[in-house]
């Protein structure tokens, strides 16, 4: 059963980070001298690891490079040749990701209901 409730998680995990990630896909930042000093949102991608024990740990880290710039005059955040830092998020991929979490949540919670099925009929036995 825990292999299949930190498989949820971390489908849970891979779903709020891409509400995040699209939620903050149009904002923008003035372009950064370096981009160490980008003070925009940083998009992030969850990484997963299987457990020693079984099941799998989900962690968040941020996607490289965090900003791509864009030709936005209009925007407040433009610099003096209209450019703006716009976070490093792909519609598309973000998708791809939503999917595949719909996938795992699928497959997990398969392998609780039968753990669950199982039990039941271990204990039903009668004698």
């Amino acid at each position: 059963m825990n292999i299949s409730v930190t498989g949820l998680q971390a489908a849970a995990a891979r779903v709020n980070t891409v509400a995040k990630n699209v939620a903050n896909q149009r904002s923008d930042a003035p372009p950064p001298a370096t981009p160490s000093d980008y003070a925009g949102y940083k998009p992030q991608r969850v990484h997963q690891e299987p457990l020693r024990d079984g099941g799998v740990r989900a962690e968040s880290r941020d996607v490289a490079p965090a900003y791509v710039e864009a030709y936005d005059p209009n925007s407040p955040s433009a610099n003096a040749d209209g450019l703006v830092a716009r976070p490093n998020v792909e519609l598309e991929r973000e998708m791809v990701e939503l999917t595949q979490a719909r996938h795992d949540f699928a497959a997990n919670l398969a392998v609780a209901r039968t753990n669950n099925d199982m039990l039941g009929i271990l204990l039903d036995v009668r004698a």
